[in-house]
């Protein structure tokens, strides 16, 4: 049900759609090197963001598909993750968001997660905004708490615009009641740097993650990780051209981690990404 809402809300976005608003489809290509679970894997995203006047309406429909080792495993894995997000502008500074995430998978017991999320960003001075969010997260078999602190900075210099951000995040791992989470630690904290340059048409983005994590939110509420994998490196680095109404990305992102409850750890992950966006 949750997911022939979000593809319905989707295309109605996009009937509706005018101004900046846009419309993505992401491609993504998975490898999993020295793992005992997970052999290779894709998955195609819809992404729709609508303004509304004071306010943002973001959706998002993911679906994966990872062929599996069997055994362990007893057969391929399916997950299909529903994302939304709206953020109100209340004043010229100040932004309050709310957000929320339902995942369905056919193999892990966190199937039937949801995770919620309330943030304020506020814009101290031109080009300069702080924010926090907390997200809760309803894992079924745990329960997690996420206080994200965010820094954004953004200036120009003839025609390159650049945007630095800086995020520091705390987990906080509660009721492991399942074989599942037991070998994850009580809580995470990590850091996140990313830099976004822009000159004409021309983009080019790129990050860093350091610290570990596990059943954690990424970007800006619109990435998370349910598997019970620790992951303690990321790299990531994407380029584009923006043509008139429509835009073209691809992405690299490079990650390493340890498969908990198997205590594998070396698990190296690979993930390339091509996306094509349409501005309304």
């Amino acid at each position: 049900m949750y997911i022939k809402m979000a593809l319905l809300l989707l295309l109605t976005g996009v009937i509706y759609a005018k101004g900046s608003d846009y419309i993505s489809l992401s491609y993504d290509f998975l490898d999993f090197k020295n793992s005992k679970q997970k052999d290779a894997g894709k998955r195609i995203t819809m992404h729709l963001q609508k303004n509304i006047e004071r306010t943002k309406l973001s959706l998002a429909y993911e679906k994966t598909d990872t062929k599996t080792y069997q055994p362990p495993l007893h057969e391929d894995l399916r997950v299909d993750k529903l994302y939304a997000k709206v953020k109100q502008k209340v004043s010229r500074q100040d932004i309050v968001s709310l957000g929320y995430i339902y995942i369905d998978d056919n193999i892990a017991p966190t199937d039937g997660t949801r995770i919620y999320s309330l943030g304020y960003e506020r814009r101290l001075q031109q080009g300069f905004h702080l924010g926090a969010t907390l997200y809760y997260g309803d894992f079924s078999v745990l329960d997690t708490y996420q206080y994200n602190l965010m820094a954004k900075y953004t200036t120009s210099y003839n025609d390159l615009l650049m945007t630095f951000i800086a995020q520091g995040d705390y987990i906080d791992l509660d009721k492991c009641s399942n074989n599942f989470c037991k070998n994850a630690q009580n809580s995470y904290t990590y850091g996140v740097v990313k830099g976004k340059f822009d000159y004409k048409k021309y983009f080019l983005h790129m990050g860093l993650t350091v610290g570990k994590r596990a059943f954690s939110v990424m970007r800006d509420g619109f990435s998370c990780s349910h598997h019970a994998m620790e992951f303690n490196k990321t790299y990531m680095a994407g380029f584009g051209k923006r043509f008139d109404s429509f835009a073209l990305k691809v992405r690299y992102v490079y990650l390493e981690a340890t498969e908990l409850p198997l205590n594998n750890s070396g698990v190296k992950i690979e993930d390339v990404m091509l996306r094509v966006q349409y501005f309304f």
